[in-house]
């Protein structure tokens, strides 16, 4: 799944200082990512692949010194709160 690998680049990002990507890949995972992902999508990535989309916000809420991916960051909470908790696929339902 995309989002797995945007959460890897973004770690490396942020271990590199590398901002500017940083940020080109947290407004993928915002954009193209999470309007598409339920919670159990969050925990299978976690599960599956060990790459936690919650550890990663809190690690850059850490290092987010300016406060530059302050809204990026807070963004991104809310469209975990708001996700659904299953991804109901309408082609499963017919």
């Amino acid at each position: 799944m995309a989002l797995g690998d945007y959460i890897t680049a973004s770690s490396s990002y942020l271990n590199c200082n590398n901002y500017q990507n940083l940020q080109t890949v947290l407004s993928l995972i915002e954009n193209s990512c999470m309007p598409f992902i339920s919670l159990e999508d969050l925990d299978d990535i976690k599960t599956i692949s060990g790459r936690d989309l919650n550890l990663l916000l809190e690690k850059l809420t850490e290092k987010d010194e300016n406060g530059s991916l302050t809204s990026i960051i807070r963004n991104i909470r809310l469209k975990i709160q708001k996700a659904p908790k299953l991804n109901i696929n309408k082609d499963d339902t017919l």
